[in-house]
């Protein structure tokens, strides 16, 4: 794996000593990996061709910041032409967290200052470019995997979970809506209406669950994971990469033996209630109509009732357009709907994660204060974000 052969802007953050692979910070000003230079991003290139990548934050259970996404998103295509570099894996630091989100807390601060209208640019045109990586993409799922988590991974071709992982779109109970792709990615989960209810409810969802749902294609104990990565690490790519990582997976696939949280039961009343509904409304009066003889209906429509009503709304008709949306229209709308949320008014935002993340004793006053009383003319002002502004995936 000689010095020349990855691009100068990867190679400037590396080095090779005795053959062994180095990680030092990076040290430049460039743009183009900011992240190396603060060390929330590592990276590692090992000699068998496997480039591996550490999410570095484990204060802030790794969550995603600008910086990292902005280095992701630029090597992604320097890697995917460089014939030395076989495969990518990534990982966050500690087990808590494989990656919790995005930087919420920055997102509502910011407001509508442009910064995070830069943000979403930036994390969605990632989450595209990791759909676009035609290389193995191996995303190690320990802890939790949320928001920005799901999109540096979901899009890759093999996302391995453990005992311990954590998996949802929690964001319609923080004023926002469900998004890195979720507009593609949660309709067409097999099992019916379950998209619907992960997006709308935030559901969370154990390493059985992610397996069996088609969520992760692989899971295996957690205490193998190390094993895993150094037989990924020593693997001869040279044949055919694909079939080389999925043997080594299959190797140490194991059976979860924890029970998933959607069992049987459960996703026969998430069909019967989320599979086809007319509307919103329609679903809400169905759950009401059987509250008192169904725990599942009484329960589901007491999450709802305490979701933010407009991101509920937002989020049932995102994803039902989904459904008939490529990626890149799905993201193109997401991008719109994030700067509506977040850049033209965030008061809904930031009121929910206030309360939810801050303030937890607190109840949110979210605007409107019901489901009922979101108007299809305020959806559609939503759905235009800012007029003339669109997202650049390539």
């Amino acid at each position: 794996f000689g010095s020349s052969a990855l691009h100068p802007s990867i190679m400037r953050a590396l080095r090779l000593r005795s053959g062994r692979p180095v990680v030092r910070r990076w040290v430049s000003t460039e743009a183009d990996a900011p992240a190396l230079h603060t060390g929330e991003l590592q990276l590692q290139k090992h000699s068998n061709g496997c480039v591996e990548y550490t999410l570095n934050r484990p204060k802030k259970l790794n969550a995603l910041s600008l910086d990292q996404a902005i280095t992701m998103s630029n090597h992604l295509p320097l890697l995917d032409q460089d014939t030395q570099c076989k495969m990518v894996l990534v990982n966050g630091a500690g087990h808590k967290a494989f990656c919790a989100g995005g930087d919420i807390d920055r997102i509502v601060d910011e407001s509508n200052s442009g910064w995070n209208l830069r943000w979403f640019a930036t994390e969605y045109r990632m989450n595209y470019r990791i759909s676009k990586f035609q290389k193995p993409y191996v995303a190690m799922w320990r802890g939790i995997v949320m928001g920005g988590g799901v999109g540096i991974s979901i899009f890759g071709s093999y996302r391995v979970a453990t005992e311990n992982t954590l998996f949802a779109m929690p964001e319609t109970g923080i004023g926002f809506f469900p998004d890195v792709g979720a507009s593609y990615f949660l309709p067409r989960l097999s099992a019916p209406g379950l998209g619907l209810f992960l997006g709308l409810t935030g559901h969370r969802c154990n390493g059985a669950d992610a397996l069996h749902q088609g969520i992760a294609t692989h899971f295996v104990p957690l205490g193998a994971v190390e094993e895993v990565t150094a037989a990924l690490l020593r693997a001869n790519f040279e044949a055919d990469a694909h079939s080389t990582v999925r043997n080594i997976l299959d190797d140490f696939r194991a059976e979860p033996e924890t029970a998933p949280t959607l069992n049987e039961g459960c996703l026969e009343n998430v069909a019967k209630y989320f599979g086809a509904p007319e509307s919103l409304e329609h679903l809400l009066d169905t759950l009401e109509a059987d509250a008192d003889t169904s725990c599942f209906a009484g329960k589901t429509l007491r999450l709802l009732r305490s979701k933010c009503p407009l991101s509920c709304a937002v989020a049932f008709r995102q994803l039902r357009r989904g459904r008939d949306l490529s990626l890149a229209e799905c993201l193109q709308m997401e991008y719109q709907l994030a700067a509506s949320f977040t850049h033209v008014d965030n008061y809904n935002m930031r009121e929910g994660v206030r309360c939810t993340l801050h303030d937890k004793d607190s109840k949110p006053e979210y605007r409107p204060r019901s489901i009922e009383a979101v108007t299809a003319d305020e959806l559609d002002k939503i759905f235009l974000g800012v007029p003339g502004d669109t997202l650049d995936l390539e």
